[in-house]
């Protein structure tokens, strides 16, 4: 009875001390494994910051200046504003329409004197002219000149004829399309008229002309 006591005692002791060197075991392999799975973390740790590393945050800011007007010069001054131009007396619009017509009827007589006689129209023309004055109401023809594309007419009205009806009648009643320029002097009954040849048309005023007057 007590050897076999002993023996289990002993027995015991013995798987005690089997359980406690297997016990010792198991926790310093836990303690190895934790250590690395640490290594492990760590190692990926390293590995994130190598592979993406944290840039520092970059912040931009940017200045905006405003637009100046644009009615200001570079200078800050605004530009003059130029006045419109006062409308015209009507002593000043008289006084440009006469010279308007002065300046027709010197470039008128100009071509006139210059150009060259067209034997074979001019006759023709001054009896046509002759002829339309005639059956035109308030115009005596005094003296009808033509050359190659204008004709000169010396006028004048009987005293209650209007001065531009009387000749508008008179060209209508010639043979050809025209135009005409007419230069009345209504004190004197008077009038002087240049009458285009069918198709040309009255001799163009040069600006410069015009502004000389």
């Amino acid at each position: 009875m007590h050897l076999i006591r002993i023996f289990s005692v002993i027995g015991a002791l013995g798987t005690v001390a089997t359980g406690a060197a297997l016990l010792n075991q198991r926790a310093r392999a836990r303690v190895m494994s934790a250590e690395i799975d640490n290594l492990k973390h760590r190692i990926d740790e390293i590995h994130t910051v190598a592979v993406h590393p944290q840039l520092p945050e970059l912040h931009l800011t940017v200045e905006t200046t405003p637009r100046a007007d644009v009615s200001v010069t570079r200078t800050g001054v605004a530009p003059p504003v130029t006045p419109p131009e006062p409308a015209p007396t009507p002593e000043e619009t008289e006084f440009r329409v006469q010279a308007a017509l002065h300046a027709q009827a010197d470039t008128y007589a100009r071509t006139f004197e210059e150009e060259p006689i067209d034997p074979e129209w001019s006759g023709w023309a001054e009896g046509s002219i002759q002829l339309a004055a005639g059956r035109a109401t308030g115009i005596r023809v005094v003296s009808a000149h033509c050359k190659s594309s204008l004709c000169k007419l010396d006028y004048s009205l009987d005293d209650s004829a209007n001065p531009t009806s009387a000749l508008r009648d008179c060209v209508q009643r010639l043979p050809w399309n025209s135009t005409a320029f007419n230069n009345v002097d209504t004190q004197k009954h008077v009038g002087l008229a240049y009458i285009a040849r069918e198709g040309f048309d009255l001799p163009e005023v040069a600006a410069a002309d015009a502004a000389q007057r």
